[in-house]
């Protein structure tokens, strides 16, 4: 029996499948101890026909629509104490399944988050790399449960933990967040922990503009599963310790530190106009 399971929706990834594929074969551990689940969400784009070309992958259909619903289908099917979740239009690094294994063997361990990069196609794109794993690091070292987000994208999660709080919230966006939420209450926030070796990138996100659109369509889901969550932004002085720590980590310029800053900003006003735009059409017409 493998002792990790890899689940994986699909959509429309048919671009990205092979690259993510390969970095799954090509891990450190042994290929007898990980399954590769992916859940294929109707895809219109050729992405099943590629996937049956790899006889190592356990294939799934999944009717109902949501990247959620189909991890909940492979979390499921799947034979293993430990899930690991990626998505199919991002590659992982090759020690990423040595680097969960390790982080969860601590009993006290249940959920560990990974380092979701963008490709490093920019000085933007960069910047913002090294920005996000301060700010991971500065969130999952705090213990402030309210804090505490979730990436599908990059994370791992041992089995008992949906059978003691269930599967994922089957909303379009933000499940991931739900999840550590209810973890953080119902058991304590340190039973999450970062780990930046655990790396993945996200192929798509290779531009600032492809960044933008995606946080204005995370806006509406964020503030509403915040809300009902308990969920809060870093405030401002949280927000300027990590813009600092990244500064100083990395040793940038005046230049370099006003460009990311630039960013940010640019980020947290798409955010905030997903946000008001998802209130004025309604939730279900916010499809961005």
């Amino acid at each position: 029996m493998p002792s990790i399971s890899i689940v994986i929706p699909v959509y429309n990834t048919a671009k990205y499948l092979e690259a993510c594929i390969e970095s799954l074969h090509n891990q450190t551990m042994s290929s007898d101890d990980y399954e590769i689940i992916m859940v294929e969400n109707n895809s219109t784009d050729g992405s099943a026909g590629i996937i049956k070309k790899y006889a190592t992958i356990r294939l799934l259909e999944e009717p109902r629509q949501g990247a959620y619903v189909a991890r909940n289908t492979g979390i499921k099917a799947s034979r293993s104490e430990i899930l690991a979740f990626t998505d199919s239009d991002s590659t992982v690094d090759p020690n990423w399944l040595t680097e969960i294994r390790e982080s969860l063997a601590s009993i006290d361990t249940d959920i560990v988050m990974g380092f979701v990069r963008g490709p490093e196609t920019s000085p933007s794109l960069s910047k913002l790399n090294a920005y996000r794993h301060v700010r991971n690091s500065f969130i999952f070292g705090s213990a402030k449960a309210d804090l505490y987000f979730g990436f599908g994208g990059n994370m791992a999660v041992k089995k008992r933990v949906f059978d003691e709080i269930g599967f994922f919230d089957e909303s379009e966006r933000g499940s991931d967040s739900l999840l550590n939420q209810q973890y953080a209450k119902h058991f304590s926030p340190r039973g999450i922990v970062y780990n930046a070796r655990m790396g993945t990138v996200h192929l798509e996100a290779d531009n600032l503009a492809v960044i933008l659109k995606k946080q204005m369509s995370y806006g509406h889901t964020g503030r509403e599963h915040r809300r009902s969550e308990g969920r809060r932004w870093l405030s401002n002085s949280e927000s300027r310790d990590v813009f600092r720590q990244t500064v100083e980590s990395q040793g940038y310029n005046w230049f370099e530190a006003r460009l990311l800053a630039v960013i940010l900003v640019l980020i947290r006003v798409f955010s905030r106009l997903g946000s008001i735009r998802s209130r004025m059409l309604g939730p279900s017409q916010d499809k961005s």
